[in-house]
């Protein structure tokens, strides 16, 4: 018997195909096999959908008067070759110390494909119900033993990046998710394409456009509370841009938009998308299980309202400049980007953050054991190297 899902319609997607899916349309396709992807590469995207206000609200921390409703988070700033860069980040101020527990809500997203069914001709489902308890148990949320403490995985990071200014007893935790019921998304024909690989892994490839519409209808519905941080989980999902499914593969987002303003206060709910990943479905297999769940998370911990500007830093593999704190991505590209954490008899691959030295280009860097990047120090051995 079929899990309960809350199902959403694609209607707005799919009144613009319903001509294609009318008389004469395809039957729908069977599963075929592919070989592990060699040549894609994970890659995360984050976008703000505030107004001009909010976000310089949010970049300051609160201006002209104007507070945040929000999830707790506190505002700071570095220079730069002469220039001021303020920011905000989530949880409480290092220097104050005490823990900040950050209320969490996971959303599981399974699929439906209505371009393909199974041997059977029954549609196939990549039910994403089966991998909660393994989330809930990563180190996201469960405390594992790094080099600066026991703690769970993004408070690890941040405690890195403030040892020089945080007391002992300064964490950002995550409190226990409330896991709400699932949403069963269904994907138009055109929409998606479907793969097994040689072992047999389920992964579907899904047109961007298309998902975010339906994230953004997901989120409305859901009932998510302005101070708590959701998390938004599909399994096996790689989302490829401009109608192209070899511009692949988008492993994660996070965002934030305005739920209300008042004449002294802007409300703004954040949250962020990712994917579990089986093994085996990269050729790479540290790209897996939470690695994109982790990259989100400490990412939305250092910029959660997406206004924090760094001096413009180029990629460590030499690729385009960017001009943002955004701590998963100069890792991302490299080799061995994840960190093996075992609990409970599995071994999750949390991806290695760049530390906010690094985009300071502080030097030495004030970090944990002077490092640029954590919990692997030999990620980042120097600071970012500018643009040119």
């Amino acid at each position: 018997m079929r899990k309960p899902f809350l199902w959403l319609l694609t209607l707005a997607f799919c009144l613009g195909t319903t001509a294609a899916m009318g008389a004469g349309s395809p039957d729908p396709k069977r599963l075929v096999s592919e070989d592990v992807p060699q040549s894609l590469l994970p890659r995360f995207v984050h976008y703000n959908r505030m107004s001009s206000l909010a976000r310089q609200v949010a970049a300051q921390g609160g201006y002209a008067r104007i507070a945040i409703n929000s999830v707790p988070h506190w505002s700071g700033a570095f220079s730069n070759d002469g220039t001021v860069y303020p920011f905000t980040m989530a949880g409480g101020k290092p220097a104050t110390g005490g823990v900040t527990q950050i209320r969490t809500a996971i959303l599981p997203i399974s699929i439906e494909f209505d371009e393909y069914v199974d041997q059977q001709g029954k549609p196939i489902v990549l039910d994403v119900t089966p991998v909660i308890p393994r989330v809930l148990q990563s180190p996201n949320f469960v405390p594992y033993n790094y080099a600066d403490g026991d703690v769970q995985f993004a408070d690890a990071v941040q405690r890195a990046q403030f040892a020089a200014y945080a007391p002992s007893n300064w964490h950002t935790e995550l409190a226990p998710p409330r896991v709400l019921a699932p949403v069963l998304l269904e994907v138009p024909v055109g929409a998606a394409k479907l793969y097994k690989t040689a072992t047999g892994i389920l992964y579907a490839k899904i047109d961007f456009n298309f998902f975010a519409s339906q994230i953004n209808t997901i989120t409305q519905m859901a009932g998510f509370r302005v101070d708590e941080f959701p998390i938004l989980l599909a399994p096996n999902t790689l989302l490829y841009e401009s109608g192209d499914s070899s511009q692949c593969c988008i492993l994660g987002f996070h965002t934030a938009y305005e739920t209300g303003r008042t004449s002294n206060t802007i409300s703004i709910q954040t949250f962020a998308y990712a994917t579990w990943l089986d093994s085996g479905i990269f050729r790479d297999p540290e790209i897996a299980d939470v690695l994109p769940l982790s990259h989100e998370i400490s990412e939305w911990m250092n910029d959660p309202f997406l206004g924090n500007a760094a001096p413009g830093w180029v990629s460590p593999d030499g690729g385009g400049c960017q001009t943002h704190i955004t701590t998963g991505d100069p890792v991302e590209v490299l080799p061995h980007a994840a960190y093996e954490v075992e609990l409970g008899g599995f071994t999750y691959h949390p991806q290695t953050q760049a530390l906010l030295q690094w985009f300071t280009r502080e030097q030495p860097s004030s970090a944990f054991d002077h490092a640029y990047s954590f919990p692997d120090a030999s990620v980042l051995k120097a600071p970012s190297q500018a643009c040119q």
